[in-house]
């Protein structure tokens, strides 16, 4: 048996993946940052960082949070209708 089958990794739960890809984008932006900052390249380790961890928001935004159904009840938050 598969050790990912053991492991249930098989299908990961969203909140799993959603972590993974946040810490992953935070932290390479990071480390971007960090060795072109000190390869002697400060602003643009910066540039790098902010297009690096924007991309990431946009990125989790567009899979995560876009497809999510932000709508209340029906009949609160409406226009009154008949009573």
């Amino acid at each position: 048996m598969p050790l990912r089958q053991v492991a249930g990794l098989d299908d990961p739960p969203r909140w799993l993946s959603f972590l993974l890809l946040l810490a992953g984008g935070v932290a390479l932006s990071g480390l971007a940052d960090f060795a072109l900052s000190q390869a002697g390249y400060g602003a643009l380790g910066a540039y790098v960082w902010a297009i690096g961890y924007a991309g990431t928001i946009l990125v989790l935004f567009a899979l995560y949070l876009r497809p999510l159904d932000l709508t209340g009840p029906d009949g609160e938050g409406g226009a009154e209708t008949d009573r």
